[in-house]
């Protein structure tokens, strides 16, 4: 039997790739609600967000087809947040 407890000192990382993986075209998020989606993230204190994986540079995945949206207007969607 397990008697461990969990230590207040440790901090649990969060990290969210609901952006990241929006840019799939079978899951579009559109960067207009990026700074929506990121500004909440952000309050909720998810320590890191990530947005952009390189599909939308202009690579083509076969599974997935061209990205709708390049990496750039993806970044520049939450630059200001």
């Amino acid at each position: 039997m397990s008697t461990s407890k969990i230590d207040p000192k440790k901090k649990i990382y969060i990290s969210d790739v609901t952006l990241r993986d929006g840019m799939h075209p079978r899951a579009p998020v559109h960067p207009r609600t990026c700074p929506h989606n990121s500004r909440a993230l952000d309050d909720a204190r998810v320590d890191s967000i990530e947005i952009s994986h390189g599909d939308g540079a202009g690579r083509l995945q076969l599974q997935l087809r061209l990205c709708l949206h390049t990496d750039l207007e993806w970044i520049t969607a939450v630059a200001s947040e």
